[in-house]
C-alpha cells in the first residue's frame, strides 16, 4: 500500500452475489467519507472467479483512485491487509495463530456492530475496520445514490446497457420486474416468501397487470429480471413480448447464479440486469428483501413491493 496513503482503512470484503456486494461497499463507502478514512476493495475469492487472488471489483468498475473523493485501495493478488493500528470488530486484530473460528453467531454480531457504528456515523480510534458481513440498511438512501453516481462501469459493459435500452426502451414506458427466487439456494430472509413458485409468480403476473391497467403504464412494456428459468418460462407465457438481457441460468434447483461455473460472464451479466432494472419507469420486487434490485428501488420513480405482512403489494 503506498506509503502516501491515509493510514486509517474501512477495509470491505465480500465473495458473495454482486447486490451483496454494492449494498455492502456503499455502506463502507458512507462510513469512509465521513470519517475521512481510505477504502480498501477486497473482493478476492469472489464466488463469480475460479482464481481467487482475482479481485472482482477491478474486473467490473474502472475507479482505481477513488470513489466520488474518498481515496480508494483495491486489493490485489496474494497480499494479506497491511492492517494498521487496533482493529474493529476485535476478532480481526486477534493473532492468526489460536484465533477462534469466525461463526456464524460471529459473523452476525460483527454486521449488527458494523450497521450501529456505520449509521451513527460517529468516529472511532482504530486504525483499520473490517467489513465481512451482509451491511444492506447501513448507510442513509441520499449516500447511496451518491455512491452509484460515481461508480464507473467498465466501458464495453456500459455500453451493454446504454445500447439494449436505447434499442428496448425508447419511446415506451416500461415496467421492470425483479424476482428473487434462489433456485435451491438457501434464502434465509426470502425463504418465507416462497412456496408453490407457480402460485408465487401468478401473483406478481396479477401485479404486473394491475399496473399496466393505469393510464400511465398501459401498454407499456415488461422487463424480466430473474434468477430461475421456471420464473422466465410464467413470464414469457403471461407476456409473449416480454424483454430480458440473455443470459446463463441454471438447471431448477441447481442453486444461484453466483457461481463459478457461470464465472466471470455471469456477474457481468448480473451487472447489467441491475442497471437495466434502475432505467425502467416503474419497479415491481419480489421479494423486497434481496439487495440485487436494491440500486433500481431507489432510482426508480415508482417502486411496487410484496409486503408479507400484509399479503398484498405496495407503492412505496
Amino acid at each position: 500500500m503506498d506509503a502516501d496513503v491515509d493510514r486509517r482503512f474501512v477495509i470491505s470484503m465480500r465473495r458473495t452475489g454482486l447486490g451483496d456486494c454494492l449494498w455492502s461497499l456503499a455502506s463502507a463507502w458512507s462510513y469512509a467519507r465521513n470519517t475521512g478514512r481510505t477504502l480498501v476493495v477486497d473482493w478476492r475469492g469472489s464466488c463469480y472467479l475460479r482464481d481467487p487472488a482475482q479481485n472482482l471489483f477491478e474486473l467490473l468498475f474502472e475507479n482505481d483512485a477513488d470513489i466520488g473523493g474518498v481515496p480508494l485501495f483495491i486489493q490485489r493478488g496474494n497480499e494479506p491487509h497491511k492492517v494498521e493500528g487496533s482493529v474493529f470488530p476485535p476478532w480481526w486484530g486477534e493473532p492468526l495463530e489460536g484465533r477462534l473460528e469466525r461463526s456464524d453467531q460471529l459473523i452476525f454480531s460483527e454486521r449488527d456492530m458494523l450497521r450501529e457504528l456505520f449509521l451513527s456515523r460517529r468516529p472511532i480510534d482504530a486504525g483499520t475496520i473490517v467489513c465481512d458481513a451482509c451491511l444492506m440498511w447501513a448507510c442513509r438512501e441520499e449516500d447511496e445514490r451518491e455512491f452509484y453516481e460515481n461508480m464507473r462501469i467498465r466501458r464495453k459493459i456500459k455500453e451493454s446497457i446504454l445500447e439494449f435500452c436505447r434499442s428496448k426502451f425508447l419511446g415506451h414506458n416500461v415496467i421492470g420486474v425483479h424476482i428473487r427466487h434462489g433456485n435451491g439456494e438457501k434464502m434465509h430472509d426470502h425463504e418465507p416468501y416462497w412456496g408453490d413458485l407457480s402460485a408465487t409468480v401468478e401473483r406478481v403476473v396479477d401485479e404486473v397487470r394491475r399496473l399496466r391497467r393505469q393510464s400511465s403504464f398501459r401498454n407499456s412494456r415488461i422487463f424480466l429480471s430473474t434468477d430461475n428459468i421456471g420464473v422466465l418460462q410464467i413470464f414469457a407465457r403471461e407476456f409473449p413480448s416480454l424483454l430480458t438481457f440473455k443470459k446463463k441460468y441454471r438447471d431448477p434447483g441447481d442453486g444461484a447464479l453466483h457461481t463459478a461455473s457461470n464465472g466471470f460472464e455471469g456477474a457481468v451479466a448480473a451487472l447489467i440486469d441491475m442497471n437495466i432494472l434502475s432505467y425502467c419507469n416503474a419497479l415491481v420486487r419480489y421479494p423486497p428483501t434481496s439487495a440485487f434490485s436494491r440500486l433500481a428501488s431507489i432510482v426508480v420513480p415508482t417502486v411496487v413491493e410484496y409486503r408479507i405482512e400484509t399479503g398484498k403489494f405496495t407503492e412505496s
